[in-house]
């Protein structure tokens, strides 16, 4: 386990998401329910790492005769989306519906998208009848190839003396590696990650 502590200055009107519930109801506060008011993830376009798994594309409905599922492969029902994801492997897609029932298939869609409300994606029991909780199988992102040599030089300067500033501030040790890492959050990420980074360095030691 990791023993790390966040801490964050509130936002006035309250925030959402996993570092603070923005109504006082926890029952809102699924992952579900905040990735849904809030569109949190990454998109695969976006994101700077490559991984390899899975990512939500939406609710669909199904239907029950037989050669007519949205999904047509079925595997088992009781399965998380994880145990899912690893059973349709060689599958472009899966999909989990009712009891968590596992299906697999090359193409979605084909009885049309429904309010994404309307699955109850990581419920333990009942996820939604004719309606399958869809997600993509593949390796996602774009692996970065940037480097400090892509920051001008003037930042990295800058950047170098404001992380020091800010670990003196803090009270931790000013390590290369630890100067390193600010200054490209610094450049790649904006002046207030000097801070930032000291503050945690400061409370995991």
């Amino acid at each position: 386990h990791l023993d790390v502590r966040i801490s964050m200055t509130p936002v006035l009107a309250g925030q959402d998401g996993h570092c603070g519930n923005f109504n006082g109801v926890t029952q809102d506060d699924t992952l579900t329910q905040i990735t849904r008011r809030m569109n949190v993830q990454v998109s695969p376009d976006d994101s700077l790492f490559e991984y390899p798994g899975f990512a939500y594309v939406g609710c669909f409905a199904d239907v029950k005769e037989e050669g007519q599922r949205d999904l047509p492969l079925f595997i088992d029902e009781g399965l998380s989306i994880e145990d899912c994801a690893q059973a349709c492997q060689g599958s472009k897609y899966f999909g989990r519906q009712w009891r968590q029932e596992c299906w697999c298939g090359e193409s979605y869609g084909s009885h049309g998208q429904i309010n994404d409300a309307a699955c109850s994606c990581d419920s333990n029991d009942n996820i939604g009848e004719n309606m399958n909780c869809v997600y993509e199988q593949g390796t996602f992102g774009n692996a970065t190839t940037a480097s400090l040599e892509d920051c001008s030089l003037d930042i990295r300067l800058q950047a170098g003396a404001q992380c020091k500033d800010q670990a003196e501030l803090a009270g931790t040790a000013a390590t290369p590696d630890m100067i390193d890492a600010c200054i490209w959050d610094v450049c790649f990420g904006g002046q207030e990650f000097a801070g930032e980074d000291a503050l945690a360095d400061e409370q995991v030691q």
